[in-house]
């Protein structure tokens, strides 16, 4: 029944180059077999080796192929970090949607929202709510230079929506 969970999660949560032996934790595990739902409970982490998952709770839907992980939420990556109260993951999209103050960084990138997605295919992040950045002015690209003239007080720009791409670490439209 494990090796069923890790193989869900791999799916779910990291392109398929990534199969290398995952380490799934976490302190209670049910399964509800009418919904072929996973439960589980308490310092849940899933571990790949270049990647990490770590929740308070998560539930994964073996036939949708979802994830949905609340409290103290984190997935690490390389440099990136992402924390929120709540990501919902969809398999089949490669797309992880983190909600609820979240906070992500890349390197000396910061950036604050009310939501924001990450999308394994295209390594773009998108944020919106009221996006707080912190990055250097040469990670701006195209329009987004624009963005450049709207720092509040503390030297931060502000904006409603940006997506930042994790491999050319740029942002973009």
């Amino acid at each position: 029944m494990k090796k069923i969970l890790v193989l869900v999660f791999l799916l779910c949560l990291f392109p398929l180059s990534c199969l290398a032996k995952p380490i799934i934790k976490c302190d209670k595990q049910t399964f509800d077999p009418l919904t072929t739902t996973y439960y589980l409970e308490g310092n849940v982490s899933v571990d790949t080796g270049s990647r990490l998952i770590t929740a308070n709770r998560a539930q994964v839907e073996l036939y949708s192929l979802e994830v949905y992980a609340e409290g103290n939420v984190n997935l690490t990556q390389d440099d990136m970090v992402f924390t929120g109260d709540t990501v919902h993951v969809y398999g089949s999209q490669k797309t992880a949607v983190v909600e609820g103050d979240i906070s992500f960084s890349d390197g000396n990138t910061t950036i604050t929202a009310a939501r924001g997605s990450f999308n394994w295919s295209t390594k773009d992040a998108v944020f919106e709510g009221t996006v707080l950045i912190n990055a250097d002015a040469s990670l701006f690209t195209g329009t987004t230079q624009n963005l450049l003239n709207y720092k509040n007080e503390c030297g931060q720009i502000t904006t409603n929506k940006i997506i930042y791409n994790v491999r050319t670490k740029k942002f973009h439209d």
